[in-house]
């Protein structure tokens, strides 16, 4: 791999750019073949979409994707460069263990890279030791996990769209329009008897309140009827009982409606508080992600107790530090499990599987994406530019 301090040629090359001036279009690196870093799964499975996605299904070849391979090729383009792909053989980003890089890191520390490609954040730690370009992305850490569906077959939810007083009220409505309906009935002249006349009498159905009430619950319900009242009077309130009973219905359907969608995208954790007061919940970071150089150091009371529960966890389950992103997810398809890591790859995982996984709301940990170059580099400040 030539770089720029390994021979003579380099050299001249590095005095070639220190009097180039900001014209990106003189920028050449006469088709350098750099070494990148990428971290990617060695499965099928693609591991940081949609950053870097591997897949060797085709033909046995192993071929990269996603949006930081287009940005390579883009910049391979207009600064003249080749590339070749390496992945970490510990499958990790970068953490300090025992004061040694692991991971990507540990690639472009040792040279064994010139350049790490991937949505890997700047970090105080690693800026020690490497130099990044401008960001590229901006993003932030959150918390995924299974939606609970445990109260979604309770009977008591069908009561949830209205207010307990409303309720009351409706079921007190029914009594009391089937007696005024009953009272009207009975004493309308259209229900009573002509002594002058032979003709038999029609009586009403609705004198008896019997029936005035199993009427106005079924118009509740919108079923109709084939009675109706002999009366004006009678008549106009059957009218208005069926306009307040397509209103109520239509209230209360979508209320019922809202309330199922909203609780089955709700979930049962917001914050990281939440989470440390939920006895049943376990929860992992992916080893070498920057989190677990973070909680372990961090003065913030919540971060030393999420790392607490970590090591906690850690003793029986080793999969709450698994380096394997899949490993991961299994878990919090099981149940009872939350996993830290980028949300905007988080956010992928539940548009997949939008009914069974969920987010939590809070955010935390500001990151900002970029390329990793070592340390004084001369492609950082042509390739922020590009």
């Amino acid at each position: 791999m030539k770089t720029l301090s390994r021979d003579i040629q380099g050299f001249d090359l590095v005095s070639q750019w220190l009097i180039w001036t900001d014209n990106v279009a003189n920028f050449d690196l006469e088709g350098l073949p750099l070494n990148t870093a990428i971290l990617e799964e060695r499965q099928a499975y693609p591991l940081w979409p949609p950053f870097t996605i591997k897949d060797d299904s085709t033909n046995g070849e192993v071929t990269y994707s996603g949006l930081c391979i287009m940005m390579l090729d883009e910049l391979g383009l207009r600064l003249n460069f080749s590339y070749k792909l390496v992945e970490p053989s510990d499958n990790e980003w970068g953490r300090l263990d025992n004061g040694r890089w692991t991971g990507m890191m540990q690639q472009l520390v040792t040279k064994q890279a010139d350049m790490m490609a991937a949505a890997i954040s700047i970090q105080q730690e690693r800026e020690d030791d490497v130099d990044f370009t401008y960001p590229f992305f901006y993003d932030y850490k959150g918390i995924i996990m299974k939606h609970d569906t445990s109260n979604l077959d309770d009977w008591d939810e069908l009561i949830d769209p209205f207010q307990p007083v409303s309720l009351v009220l409706l079921l007190l409505s029914v009594p009391t329009m089937a007696a005024l309906l009953c009272v009207c009935e009975n004493i309308t002249p259209a229900n009573q008897q002509d002594k002058r006349s032979d003709w038999p009498l029609d009586i009403s159905p609705f004198k008896s309140f019997s029936h005035c009430l199993l009427y106005m619950y079924g118009a509740l319900l919108c079923e109709g009827g084939e009675d109706t009242c002999k009366s004006l009077t009678g008549r106009t309130i059957l009218a208005f009982w069926w306009l307040f009973a397509l209103v109520v219905g239509g209230i209360y359907t979508g209320n019922l409606v809202a309330s199922r969608t909203i609780t089955a995208a709700a979930p049962v954790i917001n914050t990281l508080t939440q989470l440390l007061e939920h006895p049943s919940y376990r929860w992992g970071i992916e080893q070498g992600d920057y989190l677990s150089m973070m909680f372990p150091t961090s003065n913030i009371d919540k971060y030393k107790a999420i790392w607490a529960g970590v090591e906690r966890f850690n003793k029986t389950d080793p999969t709450v530090l698994s380096s394997n992103y899949s490993a991961h997810m299994a878990a919090v398809r099981r149940g009872n499990y939350a996993f830290f890591n980028d949300k905007s790859i988080l956010a992928v995982e539940v548009s997949k599987d939008c009914e069974n996984l969920v987010l939590a709301t809070e955010q935390f940990l500001p990151m900002q994406f970029a390329i990793g170059l070592h340390q004084f580099s001369l492609y950082r400040l042509q390739l922020s530019k590009e």
